[in-house]
């Protein structure tokens, strides 16, 4: 990084830092570049050290009278012009990182800073750096400053946009943990909060109904009163209302009655002018009607009704009488507000009951959860014994299920780890016996050159032998316990066993085998198949290496080795093949070969046993199929070949 842009980024930070620079660019443009990017002198070489010596007196002079660069926040001082912090007086070790981290969170008090903008103004020097990394910054500076409590919760107002750290200096948001316990009471006492408030509208729209219609019939009756007391006379229409009916009518001491008759042509007979006319102007003879309207500013319940008078002075185009009452609605609210008191206040009472059923019963109900993490709680660290799923409520029991599954996987890979360790023990015990034995005929006393130098070829052969033990070992264990969880990923199976067959061939040469392979070009797609690229090259180099390890080669008797695959394009299968003409193995062995460290009988090959177990192993993690047949069974050596199918859409285990 150029000088000038590390000045640049040293000035947008923020730094008073006087700065000299010494440079053999002397042009004028490169003179104003450098004082503009922040510099607060320039010298161009060659120069004077006695010129240099009083520029440098001179900028020390300069920051003296400047204005302090210290920064106070608590116990915490941090000096910035010597970028040097203390707590409570005594000087804090931190790194360049540690310090442009505090300066910034020093800096920006009181404002945010998201983990983007501290990733930018921290690489100062063209070095990656990543979020997880600001993350350890921020932790290894916390556990310096952790006496400086006060002065950090300062500083946090600034990386409070920052998430995932869980140190309470900088005051990070950590994601809540959730109860159960209160989700469920939520989600049961929400719906009744919600609906409660329009029980309440809906219980005043019923009390309203039910006050209406005791009203309403007593208003209809005065009507029917009113309707009789209009007659004919001649050809006109007349209203008596004697004064004993209207002192009856009006004797209501809570609500005003007012009443209105209009004559044959629509004029006014009698009553209050005031009462306004119905919308609905057609005549209905013989039936009432009620509506809600207002009179003089008041909301009124009004019943109407028309009346044909007969007469025959009546003219043809007399139209019917229309007799109105009106009534306020004081009893009516009154009786209203009475039977919504008399419904909802028992309401008041059993809401808060129910609340407190309910929170009982949650409580009640979640007890077998609180037993069933007492009795986890009490296991001892070793026991991976499966939880009894009939002790717990139905719904618990998939989670208990679960857990049992991954107890079975944790006793599998320990039980594996047991067998591994116990079967590394024995089988590197001979190689390791071999190799001191060899050592100590080596170190005796009057050996000749040619006795330790067969000695040094004894621990050379014991030693791979040990190492492919141990290799083996590893594989074995890698397929055991990784193959559950490996990602599958698209292979090409004949890659994998050109490749394989290209490693063995300098092995295969020596011991006068004529190792080949059959199968189609490792471009093909029809090679194709879903599985492991670290354990399918192991299962079919382990195959090849048996092969290579049992087969003899004699002038006689030519040792042949091939490998093949076979891949059709509309095949739902693809089947590698290792095939020899050696011994063969008998039908009653070809289980126990499958097995670890099993070795014939009368076999005097170099190996471990551990071979075919690594193929069966891989073989059942990708759901495959292994198969042992003879290659020609009417041969004296019959030889072997062990095919491996595979489905193309299986899955690795």
């Amino acid at each position: 990084m150029h000088g000038l842009e590390v000045l640049k980024r040293l000035r947008s930070r923020g730094s008073t830092l006087q700065v000299l620079i010494l440079t053999a660019a002397d042009s004028v443009d490169q003179r104003v570049k450098g004082l503009d990017y922040g510099a607060d002198d320039y010298m161009a070489k060659p120069f004077a050290l006695e010129e240099l010596e009083a520029r440098v007196r001179a900028l020390t002079r300069r920051t003296a009278g400047a204005a302090s660069t210290l920064i106070k926040h608590g116990p915490l001082h941090y000096d910035q012009a010597g970028r040097v912090a203390t707590m409570d007086g005594k000087m804090i070790e931190l790194s360049a990182r540690e310090i442009s981290l505090l300066e910034i969170l020093l800096a920006r008090s009181g404002r945010l800073v998201s983990k983007e903008q501290l990733v930018e103004r921290l690489c100062e020097w063209g070095e990656e750096v990543s979020n997880n990394a600001i993350e350890v910054y921020i932790h290894r500076l916390r556990k310096k400053l952790k006496s400086g409590l006060y002065a950090l919760r300062q500083c946090a107002a600034s990386v409070i946009a920052l998430k995932n750290h869980l140190n309470s200096v900088f005051r990070v948001f950590q994601r809540e943990q959730t109860s159960l316990f209160g989700e469920i009471l939520d989600w049961m006492l929400t719906p009744l909060l919600i609906v409660w408030p329009l029980s309440l509208v809906l219980t005043w729209w019923v009390a309203q109904g039910i006050a209406d219609k005791p009203f309403d019939r007593r208003l209809e009756d005065n009507l029917l009163v009113l309707s009789q007391l209009a007659v004919a006379q001649g050809n006109k229409a007349v209203f008596n209302l004697p004064t004993s009916a209207s002192q009856i009518l009006r004797a209501d001491d809570d609500d005003l009655v007012y009443y209105q008759v209009l004559g044959l042509r629509g004029e006014y007979l009698s009553g209050d002018r005031d009462v306004p006319l119905p919308e609905d102007d057609r005549p209905s003879l013989s039936s009432i009607r009620i509506r809600d309207d207002v009179v003089r500013g008041l909301d009124v319940r009004v019943a109407w009704t028309y009346v044909a008078l007969a007469g025959k002075d009546l003219p043809s185009n007399a139209k019917p009488l229309l007799i109105q009452v009106a009534e306020t609605r004081e009893k009516r609210s009154r009786l209203a507000t009475e039977i919504v008191k008399g419904v909802l206040l028992p309401q008041f009472v059993l809401v808060p009951l129910v609340v407190f059923l309910v929170w009982l019963a949650l409580a009640r109900g979640i007890q077998p959860l609180s037993q069933l993490q007492e009795r986890i709680r009490k296991r001892r660290a070793d026991d991976l014994s499966p939880i009894d799923t009939m002790e717990v409520p139905l719904e618990v029991s998939p989670l208990v299920q679960s857990v049992n599954d991954l107890f079975a996987r944790e006793r599998s890979a320990l039980v594996s780890q047991k067998r591994f360790l116990a079967d590394a023990a024995h089988q590197l015990k001979t190689p390791l016996a071999g190799l001191r034995m060899q050592a100590e005929l080596a170190l005796r006393s009057g050996s000749s050159e040619s006795d330790i130098k067969q000695s040094l070829q004894q621990i050379s052969r014991s030693s791979m032998r040990a190492t492919r033990t141990v290799n083996q070992l590893l594989a074995l264990a890698r397929a055991e316990n990784e193959g559950r969880s490996l990602p599958m990923q698209s292979i090409n199976l004949a890659s994998i066993a050109t490749e394989v067959v290209r490693d063995a061939l300098p092995r295969a040469m020596e011991r006068g085998i004529d190792l080949g392979y059959e199968g189609p070009d490792a471009s093909t797609a029809a090679a194709q198949l879903q599985g492991s690229a670290a354990l399918l090259p192991e299962l079919v180099r382990n195959l090849v290496d048996n092969a290579l390890n049992y087969v003899p080669s004699t002038p006689e008797h030519k040792g042949i080795v091939t490998v093949r695959v076979l891949a059709f394009e509309h095949s739902e299968y693809l089947e590698v093949q290792v095939e020899d003409n050696g011994p063969g193995i008998p039908k009653a062995e070809r289980e126990l070969v499958l097995q670890p460290f099993y070795r014939s009988l009368g076999q005097s090959a170099d190996g471990s046993g551990l071979g075919l177990a690594i193929v069966q192993e891989i073989t059942k993690r990708h759901q495959a199929e292994l198969l042992i047949e003879e290659t020609d069974p009417k041969a004296a050596m019959p030889g072997v070949r062990f095919i491996v199918r595979f489905e193309r859409s299986s899955q690795v285990g």
